[in-house]
């Protein structure tokens, strides 16, 4: 096989590679969003079991996130292929002399930066990991969210309505509009056995609502002001 035809099957797999890996990181962003449930971590008992969980094609996103990690090493395969079929013509570009120095600089500039890159690239793989309480990871979200909710009260009542979003806990919706959980579940005819900690987005969404619904019981529609 020659070099032109090597070339020309390397870079049409990277091209490919390289689409795979924006479709499914799209894909864990937006339609497989963090806390779209998995078959692992969802607790334990009958409550557990009714959690709904988002799946593409079967898919969770736990397995969807395996997938977009072998396919980024496959692409990093590829381009070290590319990398050696191209090495004479990256040779000869960094040796192009343009000063009677210039060729040896340029080449050790050029393995530097590669060297440099490839060092910024392995820092996640060796930082050291550390462990910390759910219950204080979960403290910190609701700090977080809690200050993004203060921060839309003081913008006014134009921002009201935008005070419920989907990433909130039904426990978190009751605490904001003084509607107690159960009487929220009984207002949308949920099951009156859901978590309080179910995320509402997935919630409504699971079961054919919209979050226009979910303001509605709430008062927070503009139809009912």
């Amino acid at each position: 096989m020659s070099r032109t035809t090597w070339n020309t099957l390397v870079d049409a797999t990277a091209y490919f590679g390289l689409i795979m890996l924006a479709s499914t990181g799209l894909m864990l962003r937006y339609q497989l969003p963090p806390g779209s449930g998995g078959l692992h971590g969802v607790g334990i008992g009958l409550e557990a079991n009714h959690r709904p969980v988002t799946v593409v094609w079967g898919l969770s996103r736990h397995a969807w996130g395996n997938i977009h990690y072998w396919i980024a090493l496959f692409l990093l395969g590829v381009l070290a292929v590319h990398l050696v079929l191209h090495w004479k013509w990256i040779a000869s570009v960094m040796g192009k002399k343009t000063h009677p120095d210039a060729s040896g600089i340029k080449f050790l500039l050029g393995i530097a930066g590669l060297v440099l890159f490839s060092l910024l690239a392995a820092v996640p793989l060796v930082v050291p990991t550390e462990s910390a309480p759910r219950s204080q990871m979960l403290d910190v979200q609701n700090e977080t969210q809690q200050l993004d909710s203060a921060d839309e009260e003081k913008m006014g009542p134009a921002n009201e309505s935008r005070s419920i979003h989907g990433s909130m806990t039904l426990e978190e919706v009751a605490r904001q509009s003084g509607v107690p959980v159960r009487e929220i579940l009984d207002r949308l005819k949920l099951p009156p056995d859901t978590a309080s900690s179910e995320r509402v987005g997935r919630l409504l969404r699971s079961h054919g609502l919209e979050m226009q619904s979910l303001k509605k019981v709430l008062g927070q529609d503009e139809a009912s002001r």
